[in-house]
């Protein structure tokens, strides 16, 4: 009588074609009577596991795939065949369901008719009857894979080997059969885990799984590598028979994970470093866990020396004798390398450019460590993979970033000593605040202001600043100032405060710093004593009062009075009259000269003046007070039109004061003064030069110019005069000199900034084109 059998097939597609040409195809082969039922999940394929003889399933079902469904399966009925028929698979898959527990793996691309005669074999209980055939997809797939699978029996012995694990371990399957892996490919300081690693895939518990491990194997040639493995208990009708196992190298894998690993925390040292030779000792230690046995060097730029300088190599490198020289500029491609801050790879073809090696390298990495320096890896092994450069950049990448950072420290540090040298040193007092509400409070004070104003830091820091400082009646004035240093204005006022001394007069700077949107966080208050600055003014102010009008006034009284006695008097006396009247015009013109004077000192700003145009009017003034002197102009045709300098319209008061005085010390009939003005373009100034023939500016005269001589008295305010054109020059940004004008006389010489052309008005109310 037939027997029944009940195929359980597992896939979500409609199948029906399928499942009725399988139970056709296999009646006639064979006495088995076939019933075929379809599903579409693991879970009901698993709830009539109980009345299953067989299973057929596809790659992928909704709930899991088919090697899930080997699994659970196995867990529960470890006995029943599972024959995996799909289109989507590939040979690591049938590598994965035979290690899960299938039976079979039929492409489906070899028909129902192969997946019939599996069945039959199976379910006949004859599963030997392949080798009457050509080879079965599952033994090509074994001897095909990439994967090494190996089958050992319960004492842990080879019972098979296939091609792949002769290419990885090296050993025949001749050679490895019967032997006992721990002998064969376990080194001895890893033997007691997998022994251990054994057991667990022996007992119960390993029915359903899949187990990983990754450790060290030993290659026929002695060659240590390291597998990640996967391990299946093997089952024959409930009885554990052995275990398959596939395994793959994963050195590289595991060295490039360990390689980051350590890369971590060597990115955790960089950040800790606090010197550039300890970042160099970091990543030449660094090297060696990403290159095997590396030729490492670091160099970095000496500025003094303008080279790049080896200050870390590696153990590999040492060990040669070797010491690789400096990079000078241009002297190799590892400059141009450093120049250009572009990683670059030297390989054979250009291994005559890294001769700094001595050694027959064929293979250099080059990095820059931005303009730092360099970071050069080799091998001992030849080339460095891509995956290593990368880590190479990674961990160049990571010293570039900590040389950075530490320049910058030390820069800040440099900035801070020199800050607090300053703060420290300032004769002025100073102040540091934060302000709080609006508030100054104090949190340091320098020497000169504990001085000042009598306050040791530890009385004053912590508590308002204006509490100590703000005399009665001006709290209205410090509340202002307070408001725009904290609005991030920079304030400069007078102001009195209170201090040791009592009160004084000081010009006060508010400069806030760590401003942040539109308040400043921290205001720095700079305070300089002018009280007695301010009281000197006052007292030349009086001076000058009396210069310009009560001396004035007087000796305007005296020259009349002069000038009716000389009428009323003859011979002799009319003499003393008239000296009478020259010293009082003598005294009035100081005066006159003292006011220019004090205009010259009061004057906000410098406007343009047509130089031409005041030397014109000079000269005709001279003609007309002076007839018989002989003045000529010369205008260079290198001055620009309009001849513009950046002065005001005292200028013009300057160059007469030059030539009056050159034509009134005269000691010739014919006084002779030449004019002569040209343009600078290197310095971007018009030079005037004034030059007689004349006995010459008195050497002490011009020594009170250059304040190397102290000021006695000024018998004809000639002296005076020339100070009114050193002020008026030098407050132009100009300055003014004296030469010899051979064979007598002297010439004065006058070096104005040319003004800008574009400029709107003249300094004297004339325009550019009033030529």
């Amino acid at each position: 009588m037939a027997t029944r059998k009940r195929i359980v097939h597992v896939d979500p597609r409609a199948r029906t074609a399928v499942e009725a040409e399988l139970a056709d195809s296999l009646e006639p082969a064979s006495p088995l009577e076939v019933t075929v039922e379809a599903v579409d999940s693991i879970a009901a394929c698993v709830e009539r596991l109980s009345e299953a003889d067989a299973i057929v399933c596809e790659a992928s079902v909704p709930d899991g795939t088919c090697v899930d469904l080997c699994r659970r399966v196995r867990n529960r009925r470890p006995s029943i065949p599972i024959v995996v028929f799909t289109d989507e698979g590939s040979e690591a898959l049938a590598g994965e369901v035979v290690a899960a527990g299938a039976d079979g793996y039929v492409p489906k691309s070899l028909g129902v008719e192969t997946l019939r005669r599996r069945l039959a074999e199976i379910l006949e209980g004859d599963r030997s009857t392949t080798t009457e055939h050509t080879p079965s997809a599952l033994e090509s797939v074994r001897d095909r894979s990439p994967f090494a699978i190996i089958e050992w029996n319960l004492e842990l012995e080879v019972a098979d080997w296939n091609p792949a694990a002769t290419e990885l371990f090296g050993y025949t399957a001749e050679a490895a059969r019967g032997r006992c892996a721990l002998e064969l490919l376990v080194p001895d300081e890893v033997r007691d885990d997998v022994r251990v690693h054994w057991q667990s895939l022996l007992s119960a518990n390993a029915i359903d799984d899949v187990h990983r491990v990754v450790n060290r194997n030993v290659r026929e040639d002695g060659t240590t590598i390291t597998c990640e493995w996967f391990n299946t208990p093997l089952y024959d009708d409930d009885e554990l028979v052995g275990v398959l196992s596939f395994a793959r190298d994963v050195s590289g894998d595991v060295k490039r994970a360990t390689a980051l690993e350590a890369l971590q925390e060597t990115t955790r040292e960089l950040i800790r470093a606090d010197s550039t030779a300890e970042v160099a000792e970091i990543v030449i230690e660094a090297t060696e866990t990403v290159v095997d046995g590396p030729f490492a060097a670091v160099r970095f730029y000496d500025p003094d020396a303008d080279v790049l300088d080896v200050v870390e190599t590696s153990a590999a490198l040492e060990a040669t004798g070797f010491t690789p020289p400096a990079v000078e500029p241009n002297a190799s491609v590892l400059w141009d390398v450093y120049a250009d801050e572009l990683a670059t790879v030297i390989d054979e073809g250009t291994s005559l450019d890294a001769p700094e090696f001595g050694l027959d390298l064929e293979y250099l990495l080059a990095h820059p460590l931005g303009d730092h320096g360099l970071l050069t890896v080799a091998s001992s092994d030849g080339e460095i993979e891509r995956v290593d450069r990368n880590l190479v950049h990674v961990l160049a990448t990571a010293a570039e970033a900590a040389l950075d950072r530490i320049a910058s420290e030390e820069h800040l540090k440099r900035e801070r000593d020199r800050f607090v040298a300053l703060f420290e040193n300032v004769p002025d007092a100073v102040v540091n605040t934060r302000q709080r509400d609006g508030v100054p409070i104090v949190e340091d004070v320098n020497p000169a202001f504990e001085r000042l104003f009598g306050y040791e830091a530890e009385e004053i820091v912590g508590e308002p600043l204006d509490r100590f400082l703000v005399p009665a009646g001006r709290e209205s004035e410090a509340r202002t100032v307070n408001r725009r240093g904290n609005r991030g204005e920079i304030v400069e006022a007078e102001v009195k405060r209170r201090t040791a001394d009592g009160l004084r007069d000081f010009r006060m700077r508010v400069v806030p710093i760590d401003v942040c949107g539109q308040t400043a966080e921290r205001v720095f208050g700079l305070y300089t004593d002018v009280t007695e600055q301010k009281q000197r003014q006052k007292r030349v102010e009086v001076l000058n009062r009396v210069l310009r009008h009560d001396l004035r006034n007087g000796m305007n009284i005296i020259d009349g009075s002069a000038e009716m006695l000389a009428d009323a008097v003859n011979g002799e006396h009319r003499t003393y009259a008239r000296a009478i009247q020259e010293r009082a015009d003598e005294l009035v013109g100081l005066a006159e000269k003292t006011r220019a004077v004090e205009r010259t000192l009061e004057r906000d700003g410098t406007g343009p003046v047509d130089v031409v145009a005041a030397i014109d009017r000079t000269v005709d003034r001279v003609d007309c007070e002076a007839g018989d002197a002989d003045v000529t102009v010369t205008i260079d045709d290198s001055v620009p039109d309009p001849p513009l300098a950046r002065a005001d319209e005292l200028l013009a008061q300057a160059i007469r004061q030059v030539v009056e005085n050159a034509v009134e010390h005269a000691d010739r009939d014919v006084p002779s003064v030449d004019v002569d003005l040209e343009y600078r373009s290197n310095d971007d100034v018009l030079v005037l030069t004034v030059a007689d023939d004349g006995p010459g500016i008195p050497v002490e005269e011009r020594e009170l110019l250059g304040e190397e001589r102290e000021i006695t008295q000024l018998r004809h305010a000639s002296g005076l005069g020339l100070w009114l054109v050193n002020w008026v020059v030098t407050q132009s940004g100009g300055q003014l000199r004296f030469e010899s004008n051979e064979p007598r006389g002297t010439v004065v010489v006058l070096e104005i900034p040319r003004a800008d052309p574009d400029s709107s008005r003249l300094a004297d109310g004339e325009t550019t084109d009033s030529e």
